[in-house]
């Protein structure tokens, strides 16, 4: 079986729970601003492919082509 190397990269909305039981928003408020703030991060890593979204998290990947990263 052969093991490939890739970087992996979990992008958490830190705070965010704090932040809406602070401010009060409401449950249908909060879907659309978490909804902008992970479609902003994943705009943000066109390189990284999408493998799900979680809650306030987004998880990514991208395979080791043997290529130096930026």
């Amino acid at each position: 079986m052969a093991v490939d190397q890739v970087f992996m990269m979990i992008a958490d909305i830190g705070g965010y729970t704090r932040f809406m039981k602070l401010h009060r928003m409401s449950l249908a408020h909060s879907h659309v601003i978490t909804g902008r703030l992970l479609k902003a991060v994943v705009k943000a890593v066109p390189d990284l492919r999408l493998i799900e979204i979680e809650g306030d998290a987004a998880f990514f990947f991208l395979p080791d082509t043997g290529e130096q990263r930026r």
